[in-house]
């Protein structure tokens, strides 16, 4: 057929909001290659979420609560992708259930849970599903008219690396299919058009037209091409004058922000020995901007502190002994202002990006160091754990972190917040990392591998998660039984066993705590204790300073310092007796190399800008949990255990002070049967 010039090209704003490759390289390309060929008059803008949450009305049987509040997506467009995948799981099954069943093939990781879900699906909503086909087949033709264009990304952004981490690929994947869907379900036509590359990668945009305009489509883009390359070099060219540096930090995106907003500074530290058996040798890693670095002011989060600070004259005692190790420093990473925070928000230099959960916050106030390993851009970081700085974020971003027993790391070097509790911590995402860097900052020898003579599950503190036990508590069960056989297995109420055994928090036991029901009194109390004395000895570290300079501080944390400054220090000597008594009580359940296992954290990080009042009955229910091996002085590990509802997991084991090297080892024997665990349950 002759070439028939479109009626009109629609530029759906909200889909090109939804990639991650700038703009001027994708819908920019196309609108000037739009306007040069056919002029800018036929150039129209629409927000299709809108719109086809307008004109879809059967939309409403596949939009959830969670698709509602997606921050990361468009809800009708993600609705639009639930009804098609209903669908085609249905008409899948129907095809293949038979052969599947009969045959039991072996699938990949991924497609083998999909196609059991296909498999096992009830074909519900089907009427519902071919009434949102009919609906969208409408509205868009409406929208399109004779001969008009919709132009979206193909896809959200470039391709995936090989052996993407499964949550990070899921998010892309869910974006991905809202985008796909549009053709997918109206049953019209649709091209993808490359637009050349994008830091090395390939970029690309769609055009669709009606249902049975296919050749008219083919004709457009035979006309377009050659402009659409031409306008794609100009702006190769242009942009390749631009400052990388400012176009990298262009947007929140994780592609527009490749260090994943984790790092404060950008440098590098040679390792001191380069020798090839070093521990640590071809290992990278980054420092929380609580260690002091030769030559760098360390900033402690908060810019007044960095403002009103000189630069570091030494090198922290921790940071030299794993360059001595063989590893080599890239950075300092972001962390919560003057580390009195778990939830990894930062007013002044942005909230790092969860790898795992970009909705959600990375946790803190260790976060920049959680995300820079969770992002793979490092093998391993350091980061302080005082009321779990370390324990939380690594939770948060599904990945290994170790909070040493106190006093077993030295602290110099190190901004102060609480001693009592103060520990400097590790993050990896493979065990054998996790164990060299334990070993070095210990300084322990490599010893052979002790078995744990009792893991003892503490079933409260289980009950207190809202994750369901046999994602959680019952993959850990299954894996020692596995490795060390179930007669080790123990159970305990922690919570009865602490309060009969650590008398002073009487102290700390207020009529509320008893009465409070989404949490377990006597460890609601030691929380009490902790924080009692953790706001004493800031106040002892900070408070002059503090009073001095009043720095800006971002909400919840102001509230939080200005409580530790006005703090008198009452029952400051109560504290130290549950730390001795809770010491004493943990070492006797324990004995000689067990092993307690308890949730890191009472479920999955909540999401960015989370209502204050919901966040802290979250942060209630973890200090419960974090304060056992803080009070105590005990070791304790978090360990990841893959994601439930796109959202990690993970279960944290705690041993006797000075048992560090021994619960590494546990952790390596672990590991590979936890992770076999998970994909078992995830089937």
């Amino acid at each position: 057929m002759d070439p028939i010039k479109p009626s009109q090209v629609i530029i759906a704003e909200d889909c090109f909001q939804l990639s991650n490759i700038p703009n001027d390289r994708l819908g920019q390309v196309l609108v000037k290659s739009v306007e040069k060929i056919y002029g800018g008059h036929i150039l129209k803008h629409t927000v299709l979420g809108d719109y086809v949450k307008e004109k879809v009305p059967s939309l409403e049987h596949f939009t959830s609560k969670d698709i509602k509040e997606l921050e990361n997506n468009i809800p009708s467009l993600a609705a639009l992708s639930n009804a098609m995948r209903s669908l085609e799981r249905y008409e899948f099954k129907d095809n293949h259930s038979e052969w599947i069943t009969t045959v039991k093939p072996e699938l990949g990781p991924g497609i083998s849970g999909r196609i059991w879900k296909a498999v096992r699906t009830a074909g519900e909503n089907v009427d519902a599903c071919h009434s949102v086909k009919t609906e969208l087949h409408a509205a868009l033709s409406t929208l399109l008219q004779d001969f008009g264009i919709l132009a979206i990304p193909t896809v959200p952004g470039p391709p995936p690396k090989l052996q993407t981490d499964p949550a990070t690929l899921e998010i892309f994947r869910a974006k991905a299919f809202s985008l796909l869907s549009i053709a997918g379900v109206s049953g019209f036509c649709q091209v993808s058009i490359p637009l050349g590359m994008y830091d090395n990668l390939p970029v690309a945009v769609s055009l669709l037209a009606k249902q049975g305009s296919d050749a008219f489509l083919l004709n457009v883009v035979e006309s377009l091409y050659g402009t659409l390359k031409e306008q794609k070099n100009t702006v190769v060219s242009s942009n390749s004058q631009a400052d990388s540096h400012t176009l990298a930090r262009a947007g929140p995106d994780m592609a527009r922000d490749p260090d994943y907003g984790a790092f404060m500074d950008k440098f590098v530290l040679e390792p001191t020995s380069s020798a090839y058996d070093q521990p640590l040798h071809g290992l990278t890693f980054a420092v929380k901007d609580i260690f002091d670095v030769e030559g760098y002011v360390t900033g402690f989060g908060n810019p007044d502190w960095a403002r009103t600070h000189s630069a570091a004259t030494s090198t922290a005692p921790a940071v030299l002994a794993v360059l001595r190790g063989g590893a080599t420093c890239v950075g300092k990473t972001v962390m919560d202002e003057m580390a009195y925070s778990i939830n990894g928000e930062n007013i002044h230099y942005g909230t790092p990006i969860n790898p795992c959960a970009p909705d959600r916050v990375p946790g803190g106030s260790s976060s920049g160091s959680a995300v820079a390993v969770g992002a793979k851009i490092v093998d391993f970081s350091l980061g302080t754990d005082t009321g779990g700085s370390v324990r939380v974020p690594a939770s948060y971003c599904g990945i290994l972190g170790f909070r040493p027993s106190h006093n077993a790391v030295p602290s110099a070097g190190v901004i102060p917040m609480a001693q009592s509790f103060d520990t400097v911590g590790w993050f990896a995402r493979d065990p054998v990392i996790l164990s060299r860097v334990g070993h070095i900052l210990l300084q322990s020898p490599v010893m052979d591998p002790i078995k744990p003579s009792q893991v003892i599950i503490a079933e409260d503190c289980f009950q207190l998660s809202n994750i369901p036990n046999d994602r959680l508590g019952q993959v850990l069960v299954k894996s020692v039984e596995k490795i060390y056989g179930g007669h080790i297995v123990k159970h305990t109420v922690l919570g009865d066993y602490v309060k009969e055994n650590v008398p002073s928090l009487k102290h700390f036991m207020s009529k509320e705590l008893k009465e409070q029901e989404y949490n377990i009194p006597s460890l609601a109390a030691l929380s009490n204790a902790m924080r009692s004395l953790q706001r004493y000895e800031f106040k002892d570290n900070h408070g002059e300073w503090i009073t001095t300079v009043k720095p800006e501080l971002g909400p919840g944390i102001s509230e939080r310092v200005w409580e530790a400054v006005r703090t008198t220090g009452e029952n400051v000597d109560a504290c130290h007796s549950v730390k001795t008594e809770l010491h004493a009580a943990l070492a006797t359940l324990l004995q000689n190399f067990g092993v307690l296992a308890i949730p890191t954290v009472p479920g999955p990080p909540p999401k960015l800008q989370a209502d204050p009042a919901t966040l802290e009955i979250f942060r209630a229910k973890a200090f419960s949990l974090l304060s056992i091996a803080g009070v105590s002085g005990f070791c304790q590990v978090s360990m990841p255990l893959g994601m439930h509802d796109n959202l990690p997991v993970a279960v944290s084991l705690l041993a006797k002070q000075g048992s560090d090297a021994f619960l590494l080892n546990v952790v390596e024997s672990l590991y590979g049967t936890l992770k076999e665990q998970v994909e078992i349950t995830e089937k």
